[in-house]
C-alpha cells in the first residue's frame, strides 16, 4: 500500500504501512498532526522538517505511535516520555539534549540511537537500562570502555554495538538472554572473556574487530549457530575450534590459514559456508567435494570466488 499525504510520502517497508512526515517550512502541522490523530499506519516515520521535539505526537495521538522512526527533522526527543505506547523506537540523528527520558517507555522491545556522552552524565537519568521488556539494542558510538550497563537488561536478546572506544565485553555475562552479538567497526575491543562459556549465545557477527584473535573463546560457546568474522585482519590458524559447535549451521570467516574440510563437513547442523583463504592455497575443487561425498554430505551452489592467488568458497549443505 501506498500514502502520501500533506507533502509526506509512505512506503510499506517490511510489512510495515509507513506515514512519513516530511514538514515544509509553509506546512499547516494541524493538517499533519489530525493525519496522525488518524493513527491509519503502523510505523510513524519523521524524516525533515522543522520541529523542536515531540510533543505534538502525544497532542494529535494520545499515548504516540507503536513504532517510531526518525531518520531527520527533529531538533530533541524531548516529550518521548509521554509516548507510552511504543514498541520499537529507531533514532540516530537526534541530538542528546536535553537527554531524553526513556523510563516511562515500559512497552519498549527494540531501541536503536546513537549514543551521545550526554547520557553518561550523573545527572542523566534516561532510564534506559531500566526498560523491562527491552530485547534488541543497536547503539551506535557507544562511549564507555565495558558492556556492565547492559547487564540490567534482562529480556535483552539482541545487542548490536556500533563504533566507538570499547574495549571489553566484560557485562555481558549478566544477560542470559542474550542470543545475537553484533559488533561493528570496535578498533580497540580486545577482552572477549565475557563470551566464554556463554549459556545462551546462538548469533556472532564481527566486522572491523582487528585486535580479535581469540577464536578459540568461540569454540566454547555451544549454543553457537551462526558464526560470521568479516573483514578482520589477524589470520586464522585453523579450524580446530569449530569441532565442539555442533549447532552450528552457518559459518562466514576469512583469512583461514590451515582448512580441514573434513571437520567442517563433520558438523550435522552445517547449513550454509563462505571460507576465504590464504595466498598460494592450492587445494582443488574436485579435492573439497570429494571431501564432502566422503562425509556424506551433499553439496549445492558451490562457488569458488576471490582470486586465484588468495581463493575463497561458498557452498550450501545438505
Amino acid at each position: 500500500m501506498s500514502w502520501f499525504r500533506y507533502g509526506t510520502a509512505a512506503f510499506p517497508v517490511a510489512g510495515f504501512r509507513n506515514l512519513t512526515v516530511c514538514v515544509a517550512p509553509d506546512a499547516d502541522l494541524g493538517d499533519v498532526e489530525r493525519e496522525i490523530g488518524k493513527g491509519e499506519f503502523d510505523r510513524l516515520v519523521i524524516s525533515a522538517g522543522d520541529m523542536p521535539n515531540l510533543d505534538f505526537l502525544e497532542q494529535c495521538l494520545p499515548g504516540g505511535p507503536a513504532r517510531l522512526l526518525v531518520t531527520g527533522g527533529l531538533a530533541s526527543l524531548a516529550g518521548i516520555d509521554k509516548l507510552v505506547n511504543l514498541v520499537e523506537l529507531q533514532d540516530d540523528v537526534t541530538s542528546a539534549k536535553p537527554v531524553p527520558q526513556f523510563g516511562t517507555l515500559i512497552r519498549l522491545e527494540k531501541c536503536q540511537l546513537s549514543w551521545d556522552k550526554a547520557y553518561d552524565a550523573k545527572s542523566a537519568n534516561h532510564g534506559l537500562f531500566s526498560l523491562p521488556k527491552l530485547r534488541e539494542l543497536i547503539l551506535r558510538s557507544w562511549s564507555r570502555p565495558d558492556c556492565l550497563a547492559f547487564s540490567t537488561l534482562g529480556s535483552l536478546q539482541a545487542l548490536d554495538l556500533r563504533q566507538g572506544p570499547v574495549a571489553s565485553l566484560d557485562g555481558l555475562q549478566g544477560c542470559p538472554s542474550l542470543t545475537r552479538l553484533s559488533l561493528f567497526s570496535l578498533a580497540k575491543l580486545k577482552d572477549f572473556s565475557a563470551l566464554a562459556g556463554h549459556p545462551g549465545l546462538q548469533s556472532i557477527s564481527m566486522t572491523k574487530c582487528p585486535r580479535f584473535d581469540d577464536v578459540a573463546i568461540l569454540g566454547g560457546i555451544p549454543g553457537l549457530r551462526e558464526v560470521r568474522l568479516e573483514k578482520m585482519p589477524e589470520k586464522v590458524d585453523n579450524l580446530a575450534w569449530l569441532g565442539k559447535l555442533h549447532k552450528l549451521e552457518s559459518l562466514l570467516v576469512s583469512n583461514v590459514q590451515e582448512v580441514d574440510w573434513a571437520l567442517l563437513f563433520s558438523l550435522p547442523a552445517l547449513k550454509s559456508v563462505a571460507l576465504g583463504t590464504h595466498e598460494g592455497y592450492a587445494v582443488s575443487d574436485d579435492a573439497i567435494l570429494a571431501l564432502a561425498q566422503a562425509a556424506g554430505r551433499k553439496v549445492s551452489n558451490f562457488v569458488r570466488i576471490g582470486s586465484k592467488k588468495v581463493p575463497a568458497f561458498t557452498m550450501d549443505l545438505e
